[in-house]
């Protein structure tokens, strides 16, 4: 096995530290002085190490959102220089983390949207064909692709293509 001699208490204990503190792999990987790839082949053959790192992760992407947040909604002090000299500072808040914030947090709401409509008409020439093409429609519909209009004098498809 690749890396073995990487896999030791005290690398376990830097690696968990790193990822809480919301940094990366390659960084837990540095800190630990060993290649990223030895890390990653770690967590393949080490199920208890692998789920260790994920909790770790999950406990750092919410202390980088809890820093978010902050940012966003109590914001940060910058320094004001006239001639060099610091001679006060200002409060800058970050519109774009809290959309960014409200975006991850209620993506119903505040995602961008795009919207396209297609008419088409589909020539069939047999029954398989008609029942290979309702299998094709259900499926858009049941993966939430497409819905039909609401009321409309012309039958429409209108697929959705929502980005998030």
């Amino acid at each position: 096995m690749r890396g073995r001699s990487h896999r030791s208490k005290k690398n376990r204990e830097i690696i968990l530290s790193i990822l809480t503190k919301g940094l990366s792999y390659t960084a837990a990987a540095k800190k630990a002085k060993m290649p990223r790839r030895c890390l990653y082949d770690w967590r393949a053959d080490d199920a208890e190490f692998d789920a260790a790192c994920i909790a770790a992760e999950d406990e750092g992407t919410e202390a980088l959102e809890d820093e978010v947040l902050r940012r966003a909604m109590h914001g940060v002090d910058k320094p004001v220089f006239h001639k060099g000299e610091v001679v006060g500072s200002i409060k800058e808040y970050s519109d774009n983390l809290a959309m960014f914030t409200l975006k991850g947090r209620r993506p119903e709401k505040y995602r961008d949207r795009y919207e396209s409509t297609i008419n088409a008409t589909v020539k069939t020439d047999g029954a398989t064909d008609m029942l290979e093409l309702a299998r094709r429609i259900a499926f858009v519909f049941a993966a939430g692709l497409a819905e039909l209009p609401s009321s409309s004098s012309t039958p429409a498809l209108t697929l959705n293509s929502a980005t998030t």
